[in-house]
């Protein structure tokens, strides 16, 4: 597994566990209000990967400083993804500072990290600022 650094961004190049195609992530949003971030995506198990079950989203939260503030974890919507095959996910965190930014990530039904590839357009993921 070799992470590339690429500003605030960690994107996963290769996976531990290399018959396992790396998940695609199709959309990804955040909602804040008082006391709670919630964190709203789609995955796609990509058309040639292998039957995946039990997969859960994890998400770091961070702080201005760069300190995590919290962490938690939820299933995907689908409990078993076959090849091409897409599911939603909802994080809701109990958060009691101003986040700042957070890392969406995914874990296998044994646990270990799952590789995945951002496959959002660039619409998406570019902020627009108001003039």
């Amino acid at each position: 597994m070799t992470p590339r650094e690429t500003g605030t961004a960690t994107v996963q190049t290769s996976h531990p566990d290399a018959a396992v195609s790396p998940l695609e992530l199709l959309a990804l949003s955040h909602e804040q209000e008082p006391g709670w971030i919630t964190i709203r995506g789609r995955v796609q198990n990509p058309t040639g990967g292998s039957p995946l079950s039990n997969v859960q989203a994890t998400v770091l939260v961070f702080a201005s400083d760069g300190e995590v503030l919290t962490s938690a974890r939820a299933a995907l919507d689908a409990p078993a993804l076959q090849a091409g095959e897409e599911s939603p996910f909802s994080i809701r965190v109990p958060v009691a500072e101003a986040v700042a930014r957070y890392r969406v990530g995914f874990r296998g039904a044994d646990d270990r990290p799952m590789g995945h590839v951002d496959r959002r357009s660039a619409d998406s993921i570019a902020r627009k600022e108001a003039p």
